[in-house]
């Protein structure tokens, strides 16, 4: 395992290291002038970016149930059609409202897009773990620490990595935007 990470990590620093710069798409001016600050407080990186991530975790709760329904409660789940068809309509829904809200963003000439952006598609991670405590409380009948402590590592860890995918999308889709 060791031998195929380093592996990895050489390949990938030597690729990294070869590949042609990013050209930003967008050109920017010689004089400089001040940053307006945000007009709004709703227009603001926080709240743009829970309402973001309530709608683009909304897009998929009704499948976030089937399938925690058969992670966790051993019900069987076959339908692997509607799990690649709800994979597609969430990777299109986080790119449509984190183009939508980069829109809004530029249109104050806020220069914070970029993480504005990550954080629009990244916030349905959290609203994922939120939903996994409530499956916990409600669904779930789990006998002792250990249990909890397995299932709160395990959905942490599932909400972390659909987070940060969730925010990649949301930042290339709004890359590309631009």
């Amino acid at each position: 395992l060791s031998f195929l990470q380093g592996t990895l990590g050489i390949v990938g620093g030597w690729m990294g290291w070869n590949m042609s710069k990013i050209r930003v798409p967008t050109k920017t001016n010689g004089t400089t002038r001040p940053i307006p600050p945000p007009k709004a407080w709703i227009l603001r990186a926080v709240p743009l970016g829970l309402a973001a991530g309530l709608l683009n975790f909304g897009s998929i709760v009704t499948e976030t149930l089937l399938l925690m329904n058969a992670l966790w409660l051993e019900q069987y789940y076959v339908s692997v059609e509607v799990l690649l068809c709800t994979f597609v309509l969430s990777t299109l829904t986080v790119a449509a409202t984190s183009i939508v809200l980069t829109f809004l963003h530029l249109s104050q000439e806020s220069h914070r897009w970029w993480w504005n952006s990550f954080l629009t598609g990244a916030c349905a991670g959290l609203y994922l773990l939120l939903y996994s405590v409530w499956f916990m409380a409600e669904r779930l009948n789990l006998a002792g620490a250990f249990a909890v402590v397995l299932y709160g590592t395990t959905m942490s860890v599932i909400s972390i990595l659909f987070g940060t995918y969730c925010g990649t999308v949301g930042m290339l889709a709004s890359f590309w935007f631009n």
